[in-house]
């Protein structure tokens, strides 16, 4: 059974909690490995935690633990702060308790919502952190890799070492 289920986990209201995934998951079966919120803020309770750190936090730690728990992935769909940051974790918006708790962040950013060029940063506990930059195409609207920094970072690194062997030979 490979077939994509578009299907909304749950009736939750902006006033409910991340607490009440798991009970729609475990009705289900737990027949699936993949759950898609868009948005979090749509799911976010009120917690009433100290700081908005410690909110972040054990929010984000409900769906880790669930995650961990069921063998699954769960893409938490965020938005970017506005404006410009060098370090692209420094966009997403909240604190730092959110990209702190997930596994793994993926962020894409535009300069504008009606540029083709965007920068796909990746970054997390269990991948290789990299950079790329992406034009979206305007005759079939799929994002094309134009530079990636990995690839870039492969390619300085065998430069390198043929200029050593050429130099030593």
């Amino acid at each position: 059974r490979n077939r994509l289920r578009k299907q909304p986990l749950y009736d939750i209201s902006v006033n409910k909690s991340v607490r009440y995934i798991p009970d729609y998951a475990v009705q289900r079966k737990n027949d699936f490995r993949i759950i898609v919120i868009d948005t979090f803020q749509k799911i976010r309770g009120s917690l009433k935690e100290s700081s908005l750190y410690a909110n972040d936090c054990k929010e984000m730690g409900l769906i880790k633990a669930f995650a961990d728990k069921h063998n699954i992935a769960i893409i938490l769909v965020h938005h970017a702060k506005k404006g410009f940051e060098m370090d692209p974790q420094d966009s997403i918006s909240g604190t730092n308790g959110i990209a702190g708790t997930a596994d793994t962040n993926l962020i894409l950013k535009r300069h504008s919502r009606y540029e083709s060029l965007a920068v796909f940063s990746i970054s997390g506990r269990d991948v290789t952190a990299r950079e790329m930059q992406l034009w979206l195409s305007d005759t079939n609207c799929i994002w094309e890799k134009t530079r990636d920094s990995v690839a870039e970072k492969e390619e300085q690194k065998m430069l390198r070492q043929e200029y050593i062997e050429a130099c030593c030979a």
